[in-house]
């Protein structure tokens, strides 16, 4: 086997792999007689099969096998002999076979260029930095004391309204007979969040306590418990109490509530959570201000194989987004 450069220039290498008529002949023979000792055949007792007939049954696909392990192997040679980092996946062409002449091939790479790196010392890299957001943690706080304001129960005799929180018990059926999970005791709902199945807080306003109230309803086609969906329902609740929200407070009672010690140590939770929110833009940040300033101290020249694919990768995640 002969190798011979052909190319150097930039980051491109081209070599010439000869390979001798007389090495693949070699190479053909020595696998035919190994395919020979295991070989079955109609007529021949299994490893008897003279080499002329192996050699006419299965002489083209041994000499392609052949062929193709030696240029694997020459491609490794190469590199290695060579030394070359390469920066794709290299190219192998045959350009010249004909049987009893020699096998010519060329293998095309592209290596990795030689990189300086600049003192990193020496790098001024900015670090975005975002200022607290006052008045974000002073909405999360007023939704989170919106979410848990205190309830009173309503001693006076009244109708349940929109934003009332009712102690129930239900208990649903379906053609009159109960199923399975839908049934609770003592559950606080409020009326207007939406955390049941349309209709069923609805069916609960303008009930008394005391009062039991038979809400109908329909599951969703999409429901979730597939035999549930799209069913018509009754659901017995029998109303225990009404309670009426109270004015929402951001004080330490809220803090406890949520498990912190004080309302100052909630606040720093919250400013906490939303910072981390930013966390992923800001490295983000820092990192191409970092490339930036390399870019502008080392020069090296990119290997156009590496270029494509990170083109390809670009414009595939535009088209994703342009599609979204």
């Amino acid at each position: 086997m002969n190798i011979k450069e052909t190319l150097n220039e930039g980051l491109a290498r081209e070599y010439e792999i000869t390979l001798t008529a007389a090495e693949m002949e070699e190479k053909v023979s020595a696998r035919l007689a190994e395919v020979a000792t295991t070989a079955n055949m109609p007529g021949f007792r299994p490893g008897k099969v003279p080499l002329s007939v192996v050699k006419a049954r299965f002489g083209d696909q041994v000499k392609g096998e052949v062929i193709r392990t030696s240029l694997d192997d020459a491609a490794k040679q190469t590199i290695e002999e060579q030394k070359l980092q390469l920066a794709s996946q290299p190219k192998m062409d045959i350009t010249s076979f004909e049987d009893g002449n020699d096998l010519v091939a060329k293998l095309t790479a592209e290596i990795m260029p030689e990189i300086v790196l600049p003192d990193l010392s020496s790098l001024a890299v900015d670090r975005p930095v975002l200022p607290e957001d006052e008045a974000g943690i002073d909405e999360t706080l007023q939704r989170l004391a919106d979410e848990n304001r205190p309830t009173t129960k309503v001693e006076k005799k009244r109708k349940a309204k929109l934003g009332d929180v009712v102690l129930i018990d239900f208990t649903g059926r379906i053609d009159g007979e109960a199923f399975e999970g839908g049934a609770a005791q003592d559950h606080m709902l409020e009326l207007g969040s939406n955390s049941f199945i349309p209709g069923f807080e609805d069916g609960l306003v303008g009930a008394e306590a005391g009062q039991t109230v038979d809400v109908k309803v329909s599951f969703p086609e999409e429901y979730q418990a597939a035999h549930l969906a799209g069913k018509e329902a009754v659901f017995e609740c029998p109303v225990k109490e009404i309670h009426e929200k109270g004015e929402s407070r951001i004080d330490d009672d809220l803090a406890s509530k949520l498990g912190f010690d004080n309302l100052a140590a909630l606040r720093e939770a919250v400013a906490g959570q939303l910072a981390s929110q930013h966390a992923t833009a800001l490295r983000a940040a820092v990192k191409t201000n970092v490339f930036d300033q390399l870019a502008e101290q080392a020069d090296f020249d990119v290997p156009p194989s590496l270029m494509q694919s990170e083109y390809d990768v670009v414009a595939k995640s535009l088209a994703g987004a342009q599609n979204h």
